[in-house]
Formats: C-alpha cells, structure tokens, sequence
C-alpha cells in the first residue's frame, strides 16, 4: 500500500497526477468505463486526482467529459495550470515573441505550416493553410469536435502578438529531425521541445514548442502553489509513459510508468505496471488509494 486517504497523521496529502495519452486513456485515446468508474470513485472520496497533459485544456476535457475534477488540470506540457470546469488560464508559461517568429519562420522556410496555440483576451489556435495529409486529419478533428479556438488566417502576424503557450509542426519525421537541430542552435534552451510520432495518425511526426519553463513539473509546483498545497506537506504520486513525462517522475514522491513506456520514463519509475490498453493505472489506483 503506497499511501491512504484520508490525509496522514502528520498532515500530509497525496496527490496523483496522470498523463493521458499511452497511460490513463487507452490506445484509441478513450477513457474506458472501468477507468471512468475508478475516478468517480476517488472524486466523489474527495482523493486529489488531476491529469497533466500535453494536450490543450479543451483537448483534455473532450477525452475526459464530465468528470467532476475539484483540482485544476494541467496542459501544454505543464505550459498551462486551467480550471477545469471553465478552461480559464490560472498560470502559463509562454515563449518570447522573438523565439516564436524564429520557430515560425524556421518552420516555414522548410515548407510546413506551424500552428500556434496563444491565450490572453481568449485561446486561439490560429494558422494559415494546411500542407500535408497529417495536418488535414488534425483540422478535421478539431472540426468535428467544434474547437472554438481553431481560426485559418492569412497569416501569423495578430497570433505572434499574443502569447504564445505552443507552436505545433505536423510533418514527416526526417524533415522535423533537421528542423529540430536547426532551432536547438538557433534558440538554445529559450523553448521546450518535443518531437514524437502521433500515435493516433501513424507516419506523421510532430514537433511542439513550449515555453522554456513549461514542463510537467513545474506545472504540479504551479498547481500547488494555485491550490494553496504546502509541497513539504504533500506526497505526489505520478503516471505516465513517454519522454515529456521525464521531468515529472525524476519530481514525484513515487512515480508509476505503464508497460508501453519508454525507457527513459521505466529508468526513472519506482514501479512498472501493465499497459494503458488494460486499464492498468485504473487498476493501481482502485488497489492502493
């Protein structure tokens, strides 16, 4: 048994914090009913459950629906700390102006089409036209789902004035591995990457900028301090399987990786359980909280 609810003796809470995709959802990205049922069970036990993602917030309430979350949620890879009922921005780390053109420009002079995610007076997710099979499909389901912040443009000028939580680069991987190192010499550690293959759309890669101070981590710390949660008071215990889920295990009390994780998040976990396709964080919380 890791820990119980309610808190310890000694005043201490524990929070569980769970990526999404490749851990709590299964591999078609839905929530099942038996993991569903488990996170009703530690809401309705007033348990400290959130997720961090790096989805947008509105990508994040589409997967989990209803849910009545108390704590608020974190997306953008720890770019943004939201409330959940609402959306609304509580702390974000954006990328300077400066940095955002160069990534925009970088990007465009290799052909692809960047998509930039802002927040400020509302979210947008604005870009000019699509430029490949793997940007088509993720218009089309931001589309379907009726994405408000979704705007095609004639171009970036009005976006790069707002801030800028995430730009998003859709393309095949050869391309974004050259463009990857062309911008690490270019913008050093002035924003966070993360390049990986969708896995809901096989043969496109995509490659994010956040914030440089934007990671899962310091979105739990960020939470925290918006909750008012003392961190030498609470215990976290985290989920997770893919390499933006690093810093958030190398932060945890106890961190816990799925089977399909990739080594680097399995060197950092305090235990390896099954895969997201069995519902296994469902399961490790049902037995242990």
């Amino acid at each position: 048994m890791i820990d119980t609810f309610p808190p310890r003796a000694d005043g201490t809470r524990t929070l569980y914090v769970s990526d999404l995709d490749g851990t709590l959802l299964r591999p078609d990205a839905s929530l099942s009913p038996e993991t569903r049922d488990v996170i009703l069970d530690l809401l309705d036990r007033q348990v400290l459950f959130t997720v961090a993602s790096a989805r947008s917030v509105v990508s994040i309430r589409e997967c989990l629906g209803d849910l009545p979350i108390a704590l608020p949620i974190i997306g953008f890879n720890g770019g943004t700390v939201n409330e959940w009922s609402t959306g609304q921005v509580m702390r974000s780390a954006t990328l300077s102006a400066e940095v955002a053109r160069t990534i925009v420009s970088a990007a465009q002079g290799v052909g692809l089409s960047p998509m930039v995610s802002t927040t400020g007076s509302r979210d947008w997710l604005r870009y000019t036209t699509s430029v490949n099979a793997g940007m088509d499909a993720f218009i089309a389901e931001r589309e379907a789902a009726r994405d408000g912040r979704l705007k095609k443009v004639a171009d970036l000028d009005e976006a790069l004035s707002d801030p800028v939580l995430c730009t998003t680069l859709i393309g095949d991987a050869a391309t974004l591995e050259v463009l990857a190192e062309d911008l690490s010499q270019r913008i050093g550690d002035a924003a966070s990457p993360q390049l990986y293959e969708n896995p809901y759309g096989p043969h496109w890669s995509w490659l994010t900028y956040n914030g440089p101070d934007a990671n899962k981590a310091r979105g739990i710390d960020a939470l925290l301090d918006v909750v008012g949660l003392e961190p030498s008071r609470t215990r976290v215990v985290v989920f997770g399987d893919a390499h933006n889920d690093v810093e958030m295990f190398a932060r945890a009390d106890h961190a816990v990786a799925t089977q399909n994780a990739v080594p680097s998040v399995r060197a950092l976990a305090h235990e390896v359980i099954g895969s997201n396709a069995d519902d296994a964080v469902a399961r490790w919380l049902r037995e242990h909280v």
